[in-house]
């Protein structure tokens, strides 16, 4: 994973001022999300159900079951992937934190 391309954190830009960026995530199952990295601090907030797997560029993963309304707080300065391990659509909302 060391080699690859870095990505979009998500699907799309939803509202960006000088205090927050605020993105949609949406995964199929299956889906992957763009390898990325986090040069902010970050939470993000399950909109769906998701059954997800997150794949760090260390070549470590783990297993996170969202429920909706679940909310997680990100590490600054991580790079990593997630993906969709469950049958259902999964979607989020990331909320980027500008210092």
């Amino acid at each position: 994973m060391a080699e690859e391309k870095l990505g979009k954190l998500g699907s799309d830009v939803l509202f960006e001022n000088e205090h927050v960026k605020v993105w949609r995530n949406d995964l199929e199952p299956g889906e992957a999300s763009d390898l990325h990295y986090h040069s902010m601090h970050y939470l993000f907030v399950a909109t769906s159900h998701g059954d997800l797997r997150i794949e760090h560029a260390d070549g470590t993963s783990g297993e996170n079951i969202m429920e909706i309304g679940s909310v997680v707080m990100g590490e600054k300065d991580s790079t990593h992937r997630l993906v969709n391990a469950g049958s259902k659509p999964y979607s989020s909302i990331i909320i980027e934190i500008k210092s």
